[in-house]
């Protein structure tokens, strides 16, 4: 029952491993907007209309530049990632090397295709409902399984956190002056945040 399902990763991590496997939720993984953590079911807050217009330009945007360099595609929310230990988690967007694409696997009884390990470049959009120990903990997961860059977006207050695998504590802030890159994954790839926010 969803009223036993934890609030958020933290609670989800803080019990003991929960019930469910990628083998007993798959038909749910597909359908809601729900992860797999730590054997727990735990809803994600889905984004609004206003939050999904910087991120359908990040995607517009990313996934060209993706392409043309030969490093891979943008992929927007609901992509499955099979983490090392056992959650299933899902980007609100994510830039995956073809490479990396190629470790898509049928998973579970529905045969979905599922990445094993985390997208290059992960990119979430922060929640009201968020807190940054939350937020932090997740970064975690997502380094540990492969990522090397996460950006953190606020659209309220457009601006973007930029996190890299070589210093995770450590971000770049940017705000509406500033210029966003993609390096090294993509080089020469810059936007305005001015732009993207628009």
């Amino acid at each position: 029952p969803s009223g036993e399902w934890p609030r958020d990763i933290l609670e989800a991590f803080s019990r003991h491993p929960g019930p469910y496997t990628l083998d007993d939720v798959t038909a749910i993984l597909g359908e809601e907007p729900v992860e797999l953590l730590n054997g727990w079911l735990v809803r994600q807050e889905m984004t609004d209309l206003f939050e999904r217009r910087v991120v359908s330009n990040l995607q517009s945007a990313l996934d060209l530049a993706a392409r043309e360099a030969g490093f891979g595609q943008v992929l927007g929310d609901q992509t499955e990632c099979l983490l090392s230990n056992g959650s299933v988690v899902k980007p609100d967007m994510a830039l995956i090397s073809y490479q990396r694409l190629a470790t898509a696997i049928p998973m579970g009884p529905l045969q979905r295709p599922t990445l094993i390990g985390s997208p290059e470049l992960v990119i979430e959009v922060r929640s009201a409902s968020n807190r940054r120990t939350q937020e932090e903990f997740k970064r975690s997961l997502y380094f540990t399984n492969g990522t090397k860059m996460i950006w953190d977006v606020d659209d309220r207050r457009k601006q973007i956190w930029v996190y890299r695998a070589e210093h995770p504590d450590r971000p770049t802030h940017l705000k509406l002056h500033d210029t966003l890159d993609c390096e090294p994954l993509i080089p020469g790839w810059r936007r305005q945040m001015a732009d993207l926010f628009a």
